[in-house]
């Protein structure tokens, strides 16, 4: 790509047949993604992965990476991705680019550029294979490979615009060919290099991309398609700040172009264009190149319960044809939630079709509760193009649409609207706008087709809009009275209400009161009546534009974020509002202005005897002694929650308490045990089934640990990859390859038997997790079993135990095995000290660091006792982006040896603590006790064996150490101490 001053880094294009064929060929369309974070990979958020995966784009190009003249790939600003056989790059990134392509994606194919304006990549690709030709044991080769393997990626994209050297780049293809990487060409000048190197990759290399912008801004794609024997190029175009011609350009290479492409040049975007602008680009160049139109433009969500209720939801798309000759059509559809009339058939020239996808209750109903997408493909079987619309379902709907009266306003206009019949009057009265239903005419946005949605706000509530055209909202305020009752049909007992509503013009906090069949009220509730615009907070429903009302129809895009309908809920069962309720009357905010009005669009409940789904999420934290707490999800509509244990996994259990909220400790314990819970939510009428079962065992090693307060604490006791989890605060991490999961972690009473622990092979395995540590004081505690040796003198050169080295920068840090000992270092220039014991013995190990970041002090200690001191830089050491365990962070160092319970602390632990830790592995689960007896005037003191006796002069410390053995004998006229006992 001819422009430097972006880092730009996907491109992504639409269509798929590339060869010589028919005039109208199915559409390739292409995009980048800026800025070049993806190759951090903090770039790829789950919003940016599923604006990819729904844009309707099929292929992505990563831009951009550069070969060193030592033939190292590294991407955008020298983030290294390979290096000497080994890939280098983020742990997450190949897993990420793989998430992008998971079904259902219309992103089908991934590639790798090489190269820009101003880079040497094809200049040192040149010089390498020169001096070391095109082996399998070459950096080139075996870097490609590793690429292949890490990344996933299809196809290597060429866009070289400095060497232009023929023979070596037909050399690279077919090496590229050898690893099972494809061959594309992005050329904006110099065609007979160009049409050299297609000529000698021949089939390798299966697609051209052709830049039509900048440098190239004068290609014309028809003539180009005469350089390579017939087949078509894919011409792009950029977005220059969102540049309006796009769609011209596309249009006008229709005839001649494989597709298009488009070049996301606008400065600082990241992502390149939002999910509605990537979704427009990718249709402009689809509809563009592909006579199969489909409307509307988007598929529905369904909404069901398991095993109950469903809100019924269907689409009939029309299929057009705007090509000069028939064309065969058939679609695909990926689920069986999901039901199609039609599957195939013919369309004429200027003529149209229709198939109806609907939401098959029998399946839907059936899923587990969840959330679930699907993508039906609709192929103009002719010319190879594709047109994808997307649905989704949620399953764990628990707050149902109420059908209720007494709605006094029509605010949302039907999508057969006209300005003489909108059939609705105005949302905003002073400004006359209402909203509509999807699919009016010159319309892209709207409310759902069928007027049913699950709400944004949480998982468990569903809405229902309409009927659209006719009363359908609740207006308070303004030319509206302050106060409205909203009646239901049948009066009925919930467990909770929800409440959609809105206001324009200004708004707040209205309140409700729920009147009962037995004629009592409730207390006045508030419901969120917030303005429509800018709140980001408790949104059911967003961005579905505007309708301004008059002697025309004016559609107003707002965009992703705006307007906003709000939503509220109560649970009416926590509170013992168990009557039948028969009304609901609602009050406008108090604050309000005088053009400010709330409308409530809806109304939803959960009945009391609709069963309570299951509690989710149970977690059991051991405590240090005799405790387990207990967190899980909360339920909705439950009023309690039952705690039950057993000493035997899968039960049976037997009820040891309850609680009103998702949280309990559990107390009464034997340390040493392992107990095994699960908890039932109770409703009005109902309790949910058990949830899935979790186990802790009290007074063990991570109890103790727990107890400290760690940052975060990664157990590594996985039985698969690829997620490392952090049991703190979710903070989790990612194995890269090379990791084995194994029972046989660090031994002892504390820990569970068996306990797992993770192997690295010394040549590629590691774990990536978050730097959560570094801004202030910090320790590092970890176990480790290894027999190897590490180099010398300085952590970096080792093998990495817990690793953020960061090469030169000064702000890093370290935890090595250097030689046969523990190495921890810090800055650039590095200081490192040493431990003075040895810990390649085979057995395991406790290691733990400490850093003062105000004096500089480090610490090391070895299985609980201080080993070795040193003093090094100041200030916080905020360089590494994550940590890696068991390797350097630069890739290289890779420990073999095994790991297990990795925490981190934003604090400095004292020598106490840590011996305190290490005694928890090591010791016995016996609840500890200071025992004391009279032996005339002498005071006599006892402890367990495993167990320090600890003493001080004052009650609150400082605590050191009484290496006497139990029992002690304390004579009267001894100065004043206190005592007591730690393991």
């Amino acid at each position: 790509m001819q422009r430097v001053f972006l880092r730009l880094a996907v491109i992504l294009f639409a269509g798929l047949q590339l060869g010589p064929g028919p005039s109208r060929a199915g559409a390739v369309s292409v995009m980048i993604f800026c800025d070049g974070s993806m190759a951090k990979p903090t770039g790829l958020t789950t919003s940016t992965i599923n604006g990819l995966r729904a844009s309707g784009f099929n292929t992505m190009i990563l831009f951009t990476m550069s070969v060193a003249a030592n033939g190292d790939f590294t991407y955008n600003d020298g983030v290294p991705v390979c290096t000497n056989g080994v890939y280098s790059g983020a742990a997450n990134w190949g897993a990420l680019l793989a998430q992008c392509k998971a079904a259902p994606s219309s992103i089908k194919r991934i590639e790798m550029c090489i190269g820009g304006w101003g880079d040497q990549s094809w200049v040192n690709i040149k010089n390498l294979i020169a001096a070391n030709g095109t082996g399998a044991n070459t950096v080139l080769y075996r870097n490609l490979a590793a690429l292949k393997n890490a990344l996933g990626v299809d196809a290597i994209d060429n866009d070289d615009e400095t060497a232009y050297d023929s023979a070596s780049t037909i050399k690279f293809g077919q090496m590229c060919a050898a690893v099972g990487l494809k061959s594309t060409l992005c050329p904006y000048t110099n065609p007979s290099y160009w049409q050299a190197v297609k000529t000698g990759l021949g089939a390798n290399c299966d697609r051209i991309y052709l830049q039509c912008y900048d440098g190239g801004k004068y290609n014309d794609p028809g003539q180009w398609n005469g350089y390579f024997g017939g087949m078509k190029v894919v011409p792009g175009y950029w977005d220059w700040e969102r540049d309006t011609t796009f769609l011209t350009k596309m249009q006008s290479w229709s005839s001649v172009g494989a597709g298009g492409f488009l070049w996301p040049s606008c400065s600082g975007c990241n992502p390149p264009a939002d999910a509605g602008e990537m979704l427009q680009y990718a249709g402009w160049i689809l509809s563009t190149f592909n006579d199969l139109s489909v409307t509307p433009t988007v598929g529905f969500s369904g909404v069901t319960a398991y095993q109950s209720r469903i809100l019924p939801a269907s689409t009939v798309f029309t299929l057009g044809n705007s090509g000069d000759a028939s064309l065969n059509w058939g679609l695909v559809n990926t689920s069986s939630w999901l039901s199609v009339s039609s599957s195939l058939g013919t369309i004429n020239p200027a003529a149209t079709g229709t198939t109806t996808i609907s939401l098959n209750a029998a399946v839907a109903t059936n899923l587990a509760a969840g959330t679930y997408a699907a993508t039906v493909v609709f192929t103009n079987k002719t010319s190879g193009g594709t047109v994808t619309r997307n649905f989704s379902l949620n399953t764990a709907v628990v707050n149902w649409p109420v059908e209720m009266t007494g709605y006094n306003a029509a605010l949302l206009a039907s999508n057969t609207a006209t300005a003489g019949s909108p059939g609705a009057t105005a949302f905003d009265v002073p400004n006359n706008i209402a909203f509509y239903q999807q699919g009016l005419s010159g319309s892209t946005r709207g409310l759902p087709l069928t007027g049913g949605f699950s709400s944004a706000c949480d998982s468990g509530t569903a809405f229902q809009f309409g009927p659209y055209g006719a009363a359908d909202a609740l207006m308070l305020g303004y030319t509206y009275a302050k106060a409205g009752t909203l009646t239901l049909a049948t009066p009925e007992t919930f467990n909770s209400l929800a409440v959609l509503a809105a206001s324009a013009n200004g708004g707040g906090q209205g309140t409700f009161v729920v009147n009962f069949a037995d004629g009592s009220h409730s207390p006045a509730f508030a419901f969120n009546a917030q303005d429509w615009f800018y709140t980001v907070t408790n949104v059911a429903i967003q961005g579905f534009g505007r309708l301004g009302l008059g002697t025309s129809l004016s559609i107003q895009d707002n965009g992703d974020a705006n307007p906003n309908m709000y939503q509220t809920t109560v649970n009416l069962a926590a509170l013992g509002l168990t009557q039948p309720v028969t009304s609901i009357t609602f009050s406008n905010p108090a604050t309000a202005g005088a053009s400010q009005n709330t409308a409530i669009f809806a109304v939803s409940g959960m009945p009391g005897d609709v069963p309570l789904l299951a509690p989710q999420g149970l977690r059991a934290l051991p405590g240090t002694d005799a405790t387990v707490q207990l967190a899980w999800n909360a339920t909705a509509g439950a009023t309690n929650y039952n705690v039950k244990r057993s000493l035997v996994s899968g039960g049976p259990y037997q009820p040891v308490g309850g609680s009103p909220g998702p949280s309990f400790t559990a107390t009464g314990l034997a340390n040493g045990a392992t107990y095994y819970f699960v908890v039932s939510a109770a409703g009005t009428f109902s309790e949910s089934p058990n949830s899935s079962e979790a186990s802790a065992m009290p007074g063990s090693y991570p109890g103790w640990l727990l107890n400290v307060k760690p940052g975060a604490y990664w157990p590594m006791n996985e039985t698969a990859g690829p997620v490392a989890y952090d049991v703190v605060a979710g903070n989790n991490g990612q194995y890269a390859g090379g990791c084995t999961f194994y029972t046989g972690g660090a031994t002892g009473a504390g820990f569970s038997n068996p306990h797992r622990a993770v192997f690295f092979n010394g040549s590629s395995g590691y774990v990536s997790v978050p730097r959560l540590i570094g801004d202030t004081n910090f320790t590092i505690v970890f176990w480790v079993k290894t027999t190897t040796t590490g180099g010398t003198p300085q952590w970096y050169s080792g093998k990495g135990l817990v690793d953020g080295e960061v090469g030169g920068t000064t702000n890093d840090f370290g935890v090595a095995l250097v030689g046969a000992k523990v190495g921890f270092g810090v800055g650039n220039p590095d200081t490192t000290i040493t431990s003075t014991k040895s810990i390649n013995n085979g057995a395991w190990h406790q290691v733990a660091v400490t850093r003062n970041s105000g004096t500089g002090a480090l610490q090391i200690y070895i299985d609980g006792a201080l080993d070795a001191s040193g003093t090094g830089p100041t200030g916080p050491r905020t360089s590494p982006p994550n940590l890696r365990l068991g390797c350097i962070q630069t890739g290289s160092g890779f420990l073999s040896g095994s790991m297990s319970d990795v925490a981190c602390f934003n604090q400095l632990l004292n020598a106490n603590q840590i011996g305190t830790l290490y005694g928890a592995a090591s010791g016995s689960f016996a609840n500890l006790s200071l025992a004391n007896q009279w032996s005339g005037t002498n005071l006599i003191l006892g402890w367990p064996a495993n167990a320090r006796l600890l003493e001080a002069t004052n009650v609150s410390g400082p605590w050191t150490t009484n290496v006497s053995a139990s029992p002690l004998t304390i004579q009267p006229d001894q100065p004043q101490k206190f005592y007591r006992v730690q393991k």
